[in-house]
């Protein structure tokens, strides 16, 4: 119960206090992140990151920025910073990569052209 009640908290932080304009994603995210060559130190991180609370904390050490277009996972890693879609699509692409069953959702708000998109999991 206290995670659900964590992880609740952390959605509506996220939801309700982070501005994020109109929500685009990439239909595809390939299997390497984005890699255009290998990058041990990448594959590191993927291996350390292996719960979501591990996630959620190097999360936390990345920086809120509002920009155009969508940044790979990989990108995001190197720049440690992006909007919500890019949070959302790395979270996903590392909780897929642990076999978590994961899903990216969008939220739209009436009457306004920015939404959210949230990464859904199920909790091992």
């Amino acid at each position: 119960m206290k995670k659900l009640f964590v992880l609740g908290t952390v959605l509506f932080f996220c939801v309700f206090y982070a501005g994020c304009g109109g929500v685009t994603t990439p239909t595809i995210i390939p299997d390497n992140g984005g890699m255009d060559e290998y990058d041990s130190q990448f594959i590191s991180l993927l291996n350390e990151l292996n719960t979501s609370l591990k996630l959620l904390n190097y999360l936390g050490t990345c920086h809120y920025k509002e920009h155009d277009g969508v940044y790979t996972p990989y990108e995001f890693y190197i720049g440690k910073e992006g909007d919500c879609v890019d949070y959302s699509l790395f979270s996903c692409y590392v909780l897929h990569y642990y076999d978590y069953v994961v899903y990216s959702v969008p939220i739209f708000f009436i009457n306004e052209s920015s939404g959210h998109l949230i990464t859904v999991f199920e909790y091992k």
